[in-house]
Order: C-alpha cells, then structure tokens, then sequence
C-alpha cells in the first residue's frame, strides 16, 4: 500500500513540474505573440476576434454569500487585444453557447489581458 501511494505522489510531482514548466513557456511567449496581434492591427487587421473553451469558473464577488452566480472565463484572442480571457456571467455565458455560430458576439467589453 505504502509503495502505491508512493508510486502516486511521484506521478502527481511529475505532472506538477510537467504543467509548471508549460505554464512558464507559455507565460514566456505569450507577450511576443500579443506584440505581434498588435503590429497586425497596426496594419489595418482589425475587429477580428477567436473564440476559446471556457477555462475556469468561480463564484461571482468577492465573499461566500451562498449566491449561485458562477463567473466564467472563456479563452479569447483579439485583433486589437492579444491573447487573454472574456469574463462572463455563466447563464450568459450558455445563452451565448446556444446561439448560431452566424451571430458573433463582440467580446472587447468582456476582454481581460
């Protein structure tokens, strides 16, 4: 039981340096990928807007209220903007997953950076 449990605590810090390390890449590339959305935008490409999975969700405020809002943040990538997040009410955010793909919903109001 005790080599098991072993065996699992090794795998988790695996994974944890594993996710580590792709955080620090990406973290590390990001800013160079935003500079160049920025020079995109600079060329005249703009109002262009890619829409990501849902990346968290927490409650809503600051304090445990026992409210059942939830906030979710989509992953997004804006021309202007760069790579960040679209914040959202989660009931607005399934009314937006339910509509048409033809309807695009602007996400600059949303956006964090």
């Amino acid at each position: 039981m005790h080599e098991i449990l072993s065996e699992r605590v090794a795998a988790l810090a695996r994974l944890a340096a594993t996710i580590r390390s792709g955080l620090e890449e990406a973290e590390a590339t990001i800013p160079s990928i935003n500079d160049q959305l920025s020079q995109l935008a600079m060329l005249g490409i703009t109002s262009h807007q890619v829409e990501g999975p849902s990346i968290y969700a927490r409650p809503a405020g600051l304090t445990n209220d026992n409210s059942d809002e939830v906030c979710v943040f989509q992953a997004v990538l804006l021309i202007p903007g760069g790579i960040g997040a679209a914040a959202w009410n989660a009931e607005e955010y399934n009314e937006h997953l339910l509509c048409s793909f033809g309807e695009q919903v602007d996400l600059r109001g949303r956006f964090l950076p």
